[in-house]
């Protein structure tokens, strides 16, 4: 089993959500013609037993800077590996943001902690402070 705390996931997300070469602070997204800031300098991520929250403000013409929260529940570490997640219909936060960002968001986010875990992986778990992946047995 491999661990990451919270700062290695929200380097890993952060680098993940950013386009090749962008910005620390603020990466532009384009999505069938509009455009948002994704504030990579604002992201944080907590893990808490099942569930791995990311917290990140965009900012667009329309609705200014705000946070919106994507909140993924995974296996606690005690549950069976499994590759798996529920969440929310739409990301947390700013009404217009969410309907128009939220799905984008989460599948980022989603898509990153996959990546992390990489082929090899069985599931993936989180506790306090810590995202667990559990890798296949061989043989």
């Amino acid at each position: 089993m491999l661990e990451l705390d919270e700062p290695a996931v929200q380097q890993e997300l952060a680098r993940r959500l950013a386009a090749p070469g962008g910005e620390s602070g603020g990466v532009v997204w384009v999505k069938d013609g509009d455009e948002v800031i994704v504030w990579l300098d604002s992201l944080t991520v907590r893990l808490e037993p099942g569930t791995v929250q990311v917290h990140v403000d965009l900012e667009s013409g329309q609705t200014g800077r705000a946070p919106l929260g994507v909140v993924i529940a995974v296996a606690e570490p005690q549950a069976q590996p499994s590759l798996l997640a529920v969440t929310d219909d739409t990301a947390r936060g700013d009404e217009r943001l969410a309907a128009r960002w939220g799905q984008t968001l989460q599948d980022a986010v989603w898509g990153t902690l996959l990546a992390i875990a990489g082929e090899g992986a069985a599931g993936i778990a989180a506790t306090d402070g810590m995202l667990l992946l559990r890798m296949r047995e061989s043989g």
